[in-house]
């Protein structure tokens, strides 16, 4: 079986507890790839034929410290077909990608390449991390991107203020597995400044997540500091697309 996806969110989880990662340079790349419709099914293929290796190949080699290649569940105009997480260990190593990018573009074999409409590249940070104990077998991913109306500062505080609360108490009532920010380190002109990736425990959970999140707003109510940021929300992000997605990996 391929090197799981529990290793790489055991090992992520400690590169991703940093609370202010961004006096370094970025140690991560998320690239977003669109394609047409018709070539869904192609891409999935030959992603599990051979492309997924490539990537586990340049992890062996330390070019990468860990990676997760996702494909949306549904065709959509306004959103990304597969998307790449690439984390590094340290910033140096980002350079060491030049590499990759001078032979296989984005990571990917010529005869996937030849079927992209679109690709972009987001270096990144992960400014928050968090994971119940429990790993899901076969989990729902749910990523959605936020455009910022505030700094990043103020943005990081928001979360930590609203979002982070609401999180912890899906993954205290059993439906999330963990949660993820990730923040654009270039953001000038781009369609996004923050993606934020929840993992549900399965399916049935993912199908109870707008009547536990009432809940546990309910249960927030009494708190005046969330209060108070949630009412502050508007000024400080706007929500975007949201993609429902599925993790690649090889059985």
């Amino acid at each position: 079986m391929r090197r799981l996806v529990l290793a790489f969110v055991l090992a992520f989880s400690t590169a991703w507890a940093q609370d202010e990662p961004r006096p370094t340079g970025p140690q991560m790349l998320v690239m977003q790839y669109r394609f047409p419709p018709g070539k869904r099914p192609d891409v999935r293929q030959r992603m599990l034929a051979g492309g997924l290796q490539n990537f586990d190949r340049w992890q062996a080699d330390g070019i990468l410290s860990g990676h997760r290649i996702f494909i949306s569940r549904y065709v959509d105009f306004n959103g990304w077909d597969m998307m790449a997480v690439l984390q590094f260990r340290q910033y140096n190593d980002v350079a060491r990608w030049r590499r990759v990018e001078a032979t296989a573009p984005a990571g990917l074999a010529p005869e996937v390449l030849a079927l992209a409409t679109t690709v972009e590249t987001y270096p990144v940070d992960t400014l928050r991390y968090g994971a119940s104990e429990d790993r899901p077998i076969h989990p729902v991913h749910f990523v959605t991107a936020y455009t910022l109306s505030a700094s990043p500062d103020q943005y990081v505080q928001y979360f930590d203020a609203y979002l982070k609360p609401q999180f912890e108490g899906w993954m205290r009532e059993g439906v999330l597995s963990s949660y993820q920010l990730m923040m654009q380190r270039y953001p000038a002109a781009r369609p996004w400044d923050v993606l934020i990736l929840l993992t549900y425990k399965d399916e049935e959970n993912f199908g109870l997540r707008e009547s536990v999140a009432a809940k546990v707003r309910g249960q927030l109510q009494d708190n005046a500091g969330w209060n108070t940021a949630g009412a502050n929300g508007r000024r400080i992000s706007v929500e975007k697309q949201g993609i429902i997605c599925d993790e690649l990996a090889i059985q």
